[in-house]
């Protein structure tokens, strides 16, 4: 990967930005851009880049290639740059991303290594939302790379939490995996940076101990809002319409209450309050088992008031000015909101906007006199909130000066900018306080690291060897060429019966480069642990003998192995991404990204590394190394027991590790016929493993409706599943199926 060729020592952080009273440069990262795509956290980013850009910084944007963005970006973001990420370039072109957000965290690793080597930038921030700042992250943690950098995450509302308010059970596993990248992310960080004290709290106490106060810096600075931004939500007159109405814009979602609007208001108009609830906006499946949620509110419109509950659809936000400006009240009833644009967007037009005191909203509104609030999920709070927005003549007009200056005050551009700057400086001074990430040696000049006194190895590299003569001579080659001259090799016969193999093992004894032992055959976990148990280093990487490693692996993991502890758990391995090949590993054309010791998704399926890794031996010792009685996924076990037992995994984010593809690889003879078995045994073996139990079985939930999907929709199981039900109406039914069992073997006894 480019970010690990730098050749230079990381340079020291640079001095605070008050000491020396000069512009940074900065990058915001974010897949969405307003007004080329997305929504809340679009707007945030456009102003933001705004708001950095007028206060004399130097601002990028790197974003996906929106169309007009590149070519209109600069002309309406004056003193913004934009860059686009590329999908269709280097290893995002590669078979094997589980995820688009995956592929895209790639994109954005390449192309921000790629402008960070052209001239490094003084901050960098990142959405929370999909995790796209994750393989940055991971390379700055392991390589060292960004030097020089503060990377942020900026908080807006993580994956999790809409999960968790929109109260979806179901997950499938490229949702797992955009979880676990997002919450990689927002540990990898330097600093968090929320726009309400909230969210922090909220995030800080999902991501455990590595997000907590005394580990990670958190900032609690609100949005940045241009006055004169309103323009852009469209001018002209307000919308005329036969009542007055209260206007919810935004999806229709969950989370954002919008079922609780249908019955407070519904009830007001049994009152005789006379008004219209206009709803504008997309719709979600977020409603009762999993369905529309619009459907779902109209549903909840009583007969007799039906005609008063209008649904539209989505608006340009540039054609959202009108409605708001003629509603007579807005109102936001969300279960939890971070920091809503659409209210600050509705305040700011001197709106009077009813709004959940639960999240960012209660940091905005001051209740009474720049709006109203209401006790989340109440409808009786919510109903008398409403009564008195419609009902209040003075306080709506009092509003119409309260709202805009609360705006004003609250999130002038200039003052955020100030904070953030503050900000930033804070979290540079923490860091050289406790001492940044160190860049990793150079590859030009060999990477060797050697013990002064010469006597004991780095690292050790183990290959469990049985009968494999045709593929050892690669592996040895990639071994023997490590650029970390101080490692020691050991080859462990496991009994092999093959002439060639056991000619080649006699050679490679006699030849003295290389550490050989021999023992009777007990299967590959049971010929690593032999090896390991005699090794002479602290580190030990199992490698099996048909597979490959980059000649810097060694010299990379232990530099990884080395960066400062910015986590609460013990260090056990350091793996890399893999490379799987069939014939040449320097064209394979698939690469998997490891996640870890993932403990709600180790129960699922091995998401934390192939066999490859640069491994603690003291770790490897703790929970009794691999059993030698498991013929397949010996691995996965492993793993199982080190993240149990609370060790962290680190992932360097290149392809380091190649794994050989082999038809007649135990993984494809044994563990993947029974991968049903497997599962079942390594769950009941690790019944602790998952921090939240629930986790892994409604990822198995998700994966059995894909599969039943791709049944349910497979031509050829419709059809025959049809002509075995006209089957079992004839004669022929009983005697062909008793003839198919008796073939198969099926149900018949010895």
């Amino acid at each position: 990967m480019r970010g690990s060729e730098r050749t230079d020592s990381c340079p020291p952080l640079r001095p605070l930005i008050s000491e020396i009273d000069q512009t940074m440069r900065i990058c915001l990262v974010s897949r969405e851009v307003a007004p080329f795509w997305g929504a809340g956290i679009a707007v945030y980013v456009s102003l933001m880049a705004r708001a950095w850009a007028a206060a004399g910084h130097e601002v990028h944007v790197l974003s996906e290639p929106h169309a007009g963005m590149l070519e209109d970006g600069p002309r309406t973001h004056k003193g913004v740059r934009f860059h686009a990420v590329d999908i269709h370039a280097g290893q995002c072109l590669l078979d094997g991303f589980r995820s688009p957000l995956e592929r895209h965290a790639m994109a954005v690793h390449e192309k921000l290594d790629e402008l960070h080597r052209q001239h490094p930038f003084d901050y960098i921030e990142f959405a929370d939302f999909g995790g796209e700042g994750w393989l940055a992250l991971r390379a700055r943690r392991t390589l060292g790379a960004y030097a020089g950098a503060v990377m942020a995450i900026r908080l807006h509302t993580p994956l999790a939490d809409c999960i968790e308010l929109n109260a979806d059970a179901m997950l499938d596993r490229e949702t797992a995996i955009i979880l676990a990248i997002e919450a990689q992310a927002i540990r990898d960080a330097d600093a968090l940076v929320s726009p309400c004290t909230s969210l922090l709290e909220r995030v800080r106490a999902r991501y455990g101990p590595d997000v907590a106060e005394d580990r990670k810096p958190g900032f609690v600075v609100p949005y940045a809002f241009d006055m004169g931004s309103i323009d852009e939500l469209g001018v002209g007159e307000a919308e005329a319409t036969e009542r007055p109405y209260v206007l919810f814009y935004g999806r229709a979602e969950r989370r954002k209450g919008v079922h609780l609007l249908v019955p407070a208001a519904q009830q007001l108009m049994d009152e005789g309050l006379d008004f219209d609830v206009r709803f504008i906006g997309g719709d979600t499946e977020t409603g009762p088992a999993c369905g529309s949620m619009r459907r779902h509110i109209e549903k909840l419109a009583h007969r007799a008031h039906a005609d008063r509950f209008h649904f539209e659809p989505r608006r340009p936000r540039v054609k959202l000015g009108p409605a708001i400006r003629g509603a007579k009240a807005c109102c936001f009833p969300s279960l939890w909101e971070n920091y809503p644009n659409v209210c600050l967007e509705a305040l700011a037009l001197g709106k009077l906007v009813v709004g959940s005191n639960a999240g960012g909203m209660s940091e905005q509104i001051e209740d009474g006199e720049s709006g109203l609030l209401f006790e989340s999920g109440d409808v009786e709070s919510l109903k008398s909130a409403l009564r008195r927005a419609l009902t209040d003549d003075a306080l709506r007009e009092r509003v119409k000066t309260t709202a805009p200056e609360r705006v004003a005050g609250m999130c002038d551009p200039q003052r955020i900018v100030d904070q953030t700057t503050k900000a930033v400086e804070s979290a540079r001074a923490r860091m050289a306080a406790t001492s940044a990430f160190a860049a990793q040696p150079s590859a030009k000049s060999n990477g060797s690291v050697v013990r002064s006194n010469g006597q004991e190895p780095d690292a050790s590299i183990i290959i469990p060897f049985y009968n494999m003569a045709r593929w050892l001579p690669q592996t040895l080659e990639s071994a023997l060429g490590q650029t970390h001259a101080n490692t020691e090799l050991i080859l462990v016969d496991d009994g092999s019966t093959d002439p060639d193999s056991i000619a080649m093992v006699d050679r490679l004894g006699q030849e003295g480069r290389i550490r050989v032992l021999r023992k009777r055959n007990g299967g590959l976990g049971d010929a690593r642990n032999y090896g390991i148990a005699r090794a002479r280093a602290p580190w030990v990487v199992p490698l099996d003998a048909d597979d490959l490693i980059d000649r810097t692996f060694i010299s990379k993991a232990l530099h990884a192995a080395s960066q400062p502890n910015h986590s609460a758990k013990p260090l056990a391995m350091v793996t890399s991404l893999v490379a799987s090949f069939v014939d040449r590993p320097e064209s394979a054309p698939w690469i998997w990204l490891p996640l870890g010791f993932e403990r709600d998704m180790l129960p699922a399926g091995n998401v934390a590394s192939c066999c490859v890794g640069l491994i603690n031996r003291g770790a490897w010792d703790s929970v009794g190394g691999y059993d030698a009685w498991l013929t397949s996924y010996e691995d996965w076990d492993f793993y199982c027991a080190l993240a149990k037992n609370d060790y962290r995994c680190e992932i360097i984010p290149e392809r380091l590790i190649y794994y050989r593809q082999r038809e007649d690889s135990m993984r494809h003879e044994i563990g993947e016929p029974n991968l049903a078995r497997f599962r079942a045994l390594l769950t009941s073996r690790h019944p602790e493993l998952a921090e939240h139990p629930d986790f892994a079985l409604r990822v198995l939930a998700g994966e059995l409706r894909q599969h039943e999907s791709v049944y349910l929709r497979n031509p050829r199981y419709q059809v025959v599943d049809r002509l075995n039900e006209r089957l079992k109406r004839t004669p022929l039914h009983r005697p062909i199926k008793s003839f198919v069992l008796r073939t198969l073997g099926v149900g018949m006894m010895d």
